[in-house]
């Protein structure tokens, strides 16, 4: 699994740490969701500006999504604004987006995404 930092005037908050995953296959070998038009799902990591706490979510649209935090429209994020985007992995399929989602969520999963984003600092 290759982790790629990106210094980009797309994201001007810093630093961007994009994990890119290989589509789950099924029992005749072909993708699942090849007729869909090529929607890729992401799962993000947000860091608050004011407490510096970390927020993880998934969409199929960051742009859109980060406004929507950033705005106060999302209930659990409006206390916390503005964010800055840390963290995004790309998902050709939204279970799996869902599931690694479920997966940052939990204390094995938060332990790695520290020790990625320390690395990435670094």
């Amino acid at each position: 699994m290759e982790v790629q930092v990106l210094f980009s005037a797309q994201f001007p908050y810093g630093l961007l740490a994009q994990l890119v995953r290989a589509p789950r296959l099924h029992r005749g070998g072909r993708r699942f969701e090849s007729l869909r038009a090529h929607i890729m799902y992401l799962v993000y990591v947000l860091q608050s500006l004011v407490n510096f706490r970390y927020y993880v979510g998934q969409t199929n649209n960051l742009d859109r999504r980060l406004l929507e935090h950033n705005s106060g429209f999302s209930k659990y994020t409006s206390f916390s604004r503005p964010f800055k985007l840390v963290y995004s992995e790309k998902f050709y399929t939204r279970q799996d987006a869902l599931a690694r989602e479920k997966q940052l969520k939990s204390g094995k999963g938060r332990e790695w995404l520290k020790s990625i984003l320390v690395r990435a600092v670094a």
